[in-house]
């Protein structure tokens, strides 16, 4: 790192943490003045210094940097995100390559040896505090576990991150541009953290101001804030130090350091990780601290914590800005779980299983009925807390969805087969307009415009979703019916015989086709960062749409073999090739022994199998083009992205307006929250307890459920009947619990769970057609697996024995 040798007047380029206070927020920041007031109450902080505002406004004076800058966010088109990704890269660059002013370089290097700390943190700190400009927080830099000499380069990387791409779009949105925008540095010693986590001394869920709320996990902090790991949670009576409520996850890895090069997932030892990261002391330890801190500032806290050698450190603390007034609560009027079952006490109900959340993923593409909506009264209730949900649903009215999905369809195959164009039609609808909307257009449309395409991708895939969703209970019914209805001659024995062999298309899955593309883009030299953005629709699901960077992450990890070998590729490809001939051969020989009514059959069949097929890709584009607007919208506002889970496509209709008005509420949605939706949009929100609602959501299915016995029907995806021990698995945090030869019981496979579902002797899934991932790879190992039970993961709990019939798509607890 380059220094420049300049005579400055006398100027505060740094200041201790023992001489600031939370009135020096225009010097250090809203991080490092906070660090500053707690050190000075006494509070265990990390020692450490700032590098204050002054200093970066000295270095943008000595380099003569302020005219360039100036100039450069000119010429920016903030409509075309282009000019501003090129001014960014022009300013960023600018202000690493220059050379720091020695006076400034001489007294960072000066604190940082008293300081005396091999590693320290080196982050950004904004320095406004006002509405219009609290954002910036959010947009600049932090590194971590930063050496001695490359302490000088960090900081004008932070200094650099307030030209990034988003806060320069941010600038000429807010009418920022052309004002004076500052930013500190804080360097802080860092804490070898053998646990760390966040604290929040009124639990924001409950709303209740004697409870605070520890979350707690192995190694540093960023595993948690990332949401890359299910911390243990601990809920503390603030009045007498009681522990009211403790949930301990099974963590099976963490961030920790590696070396002298930063950080590192590692793995955690499966006995460790099962443990509890804190003891009950250590919580009311740190209780106690959380609550010291709030004493002081006189309102709610949110604290950062690390702990090492036994002993807790605060890392960061801010105001609690999402809590929710009581008078607002009361406003809210009464439970939404009693008003979704009025009228419904006696009536049975599925529950959705617990999913990675996108809120709306249950509701916000389902069809609407037209005129009839009101006649129907669809309504299903969902209850959500960081990124679990649980969805409750009327039988009765579940039934009545049914009904009007398929009666005509049952009732006359004509009608079935007139779907077809429709639907063709609306594939090349969708696709043009998932096209349209890249990254690049998002930034660039007029919200008006954006929120009109986003209303006819709605629309269009509701219209889809009615014309091609079947429910799994629906597909052998739909091919009696056909049966009846035309006549045919065929003994049941046959039909199982022509469902088995069938249900395996003669053509490429979605799945299949998105493999080969990939490969075919990677022979073409294509990035896996430009893969991942032209497949991110194949990605997508019917609760999640990954991002790009989760996309490219699983992009580089499973075709790292292919993106060094083009060979491989070919030969692949090659073979893939040469087995779909053999398929098709196979197939029209063994088609070529059927009867005539027989082969009506399974042309009916395959029907059915390429419609639920084609709808992976529409609903995915859909999903897709859903989050690109409502990420649009989001950064305009500078709501973190993640919170898209937890809002119904509806509200993104309603545009910045809404969301601006709804922030408070929006940023509160992960701590809890309650949706009661029905299915011509109409959605109400409650903040509540989350395992209050979850209990009595529970205890309504279980309590519906007892007359329907001990068999648990689904349907067929691979046939064979297994005997086996129930292992519940819903995420991957949980893979290592499950053991060979036992029965895999979840929600819906996803690649991640092959190795699982090759140990298991046999596979059910609450969710999933014949052309699911679980029904494809059970096929391909060769493994019993009923498919689309909508209940097994709510029924069943780990240690049932039960007979998995997949000969007849029941699953019999013994």
């Amino acid at each position: 790192m380059a220094v420049r040798l300049v005579h400055s007047p006398v100027m505060i380029f740094t200041k201790n943490f023992t001489e600031l206070t939370k009135e020096d927020v225009a010097l250090a920041g809203g991080k490092g003045a906070s660090l500053g007031e707690m050190t000075q109450a006494g509070i265990p902080v990390p020692p450490g210094f700032v590098v204050t505002a002054e200093a970066f406004d000295e270095f943008l004076t000595i380099t003569d940097l302020n005219v360039e800058l100036d100039s450069i966010l000119d010429n920016v088109d903030h409509s075309a995100i282009h000019t501003i990704e090129a001014a960014s890269q022009k300013i960023q660059a600018l202000i690493t390559e220059a050379d720091m002013p020695q006076d400034i370089a001489d007294e960072v290097v000066a604190q940082h040896k008293k300081l005396g700390a091999q590693f320290v943190a080196v982050r950004s700190s904004a320095t406004s505090e006002d509405s219009a400009q609290a954002a910036w927080a959010g947009q600049l830099d932090s590194y971590l576990n930063i050496t001695e000499e490359k302490v000088l380069e960090h900081v004008q990387k932070c200094w650099a991150s307030l030209f990034t791409p988003r806060a320069i779009f941010y600038r000429f949105e807010k009418g920022l541009h052309g004002e004076s925008i500052s930013v500190a540095v804080v360097v802080q010693k860092m804490v070898e953290s053998e646990t760390s986590g966040i604290a929040f001394s009124v639990h924001p869920v409950t709303q209740d101001y004697d409870q605070l709320i520890i979350e707690s996990g192995f190694g540093l902090g960023e595993a948690i804030v990332s949401g890359s790991i299910t911390p243990d949670s601990y809920v503390v009576e603030k009045s007498n130090w009681n522990i009211l409520d403790k949930n301990i996850t099974t963590q099976d890895r963490g961030i920790f350091r590696k070396g002298q090069e930063g950080n590192q997932w590692q793995d955690i030892p499966e006995a460790r990780g099962k443990q509890s990261t804190l003891t009950d002391e250590e919580v009311l330890e740190l209780a106690k601290l959380v609550v010291s801190i709030e004493k002081h500032y006189g309102f709610p806290v949110d604290v950062e914590w690390a702990s090492e050698n036994n002993t807790f450190y605060i890392v960061q603390s801010r105001p609690i800005t999402t809590l929710i007034s009581k008078q607002k609560k009361e406003e809210a009027g009464g439970s939404l779980l009693q008003k979704f079952m009025t009228g419904l006490e006696r009536d049975s109900f599925y529950p959705l299983v617990p999913v990675t959340v996108l809120a709306a993923g249950a509701g916000g593409f389902t069809p609407n009925f037209g005129e009839k909506i009101e006649d129907l009264n669809i309504k299903f209730l969902i209850a959500m807390k960081e990124g679990e949900a649980f969805v409750l649903m009327s039988e009765t009215r579940y039934n009545i969805i049914s009904e009007h999905f398929f009666v005509d369809y049952v009732n006359n195959q004509d009608v079935l087969f007139a779907t077809i164009s429709l639907l063709d039609d609306l594939e090349v609808q969708i696709g043009a307009i998932y096209s349209d909307l890249s990254y690049a257009k998002v930034a660039s449309l007029d919200e008006e415009e954006l929120l009109e395409k986003l209303e006819k991708i709605i629309n269009d895939v509701r219209q889809y979703n009615c014309t091609a969703w079947f429910s799994t209970q629906f597909d052998q019914s739909l091919v009696s019916n056909f049966i009846r209805e035309n006549n045919l001659e065929v003994n049941q024995d046959m039909v199982k015989k022509i469902w088995e062999k069938a249900i395996t298309p003669v053509d490429d899955s979605f799945d299949k086709r998105k493999h080969e593309i990939i490969l075919q883009l990677i022979l073409e030299s294509v990035s896996a960062e430009e893969i991942a953005q032209r497949m991110q629709y194949a990605y997508s699901g019917y609760t999640e749409v990954k991002s790009i960077e989760e996309i490219e992450q699983v992009l580089k990890e499973e075709y790292a073999d292919y993106f060094e070998s083009k060979k491989k590729i070919k030969n692949e490809l090659n073979k893939e090739a040469q087995a779909l001939r053999q398929r098709k051969e196979y197939f029209r020989e063994w088609r070529g022994a059927l009867t005539a009514d027989e082969k009506l059959i399974v042309d009916y069949i395959q029907t059915i199998i390429v419609l639920r097929d084609k709808r992976k890709d529409v609903i995915g584009k859909g999903l897709v083009v859903n989050f690109r607007v409502g990420e649009s919208i989001f950064t305009k506002l500078n709501i973190p992205k993640e919170l898209l889970y937890y809002c119904a496509f509806e509200e993104f209709l309603k545009g910045s307006s809404y969301f601006e008005e709804k922030r408070v509420e929006i940023l509160a949605r992960p701590k809890g929250v309650l949706f009661l939706h029905d299915y011509n949009g109409a959605i109400e929100f409650q903040y509540d307890d989350f395992e209050e609602t979850k209990k009595a959501m529970e205890e309504t299915y279980m309590n519906s459920q007892k007359k329907h016995g001990e068999v648990i029907e689904g349907q067929i995806a691979y046939p064979g009947s297994v005997r086996g021990v129930v292992k519940v698995v819903l995420r991957p945090s949980e893979f290592n619990k499950f053991k060979e030869g036992e029965v895999l019981v979840t929600s819906m496979t996803r690649p991640e769970f092959v190795p699982l579902m090759k140990k298991a002797s046999a596979i059910v899934t609450d969710e999933g057609g014949i052309t699911s991932h679980a029904a494809i790879i059970s096929r391909e190992m060769k493994k019993p697996c009923v498919i689309g039970t909508k209940i097994a993961t709510r029924r069943l709990k780990d240690g049932d024995e039960v007979e998995v019939d997949a000969n007849n798509g029941v699953v019999k607890l013994l």
